[in-house]
């Protein structure tokens, strides 16, 4: 499990393909407003790969692969879809 409270943990964070990412701060609340409908759509991963890849563009290309696990106000944890 990472724990990060900026954006270059999160992405390095992700880069690495956590299995759990816990977001603490205020800027859970931002990835949360930023990328909230990332993390809740499902997405088939060969659709993923040949479709939206390409056209996503920077942490929302990387948090594509993760799920919210919980959520509240300061606190995100995510963890990966597929492994």
């Amino acid at each position: 499990m990472k724990m990060v409270a900026n954006e270059t943990e999160l992405r390095n964070a992700l880069k690495e393909k956590a299995q759990e990412i816990t977001i603490v701060t205020s800027y859970a609340d931002k990835v949360m407003e930023r990328y909230g409908a990332d993390l809740t759509a499902f997405i088939n991963p060969a659709v993923a790969a040949l479709v939206a890849g390409p056209l996503r563009l920077g942490l929302a290309r990387y948090l594509q692969w993760y799920k919210i696990q919980s959520y509240t106000k300061g606190n995100l944890v995510i963890e990966r879809k597929f492994l």
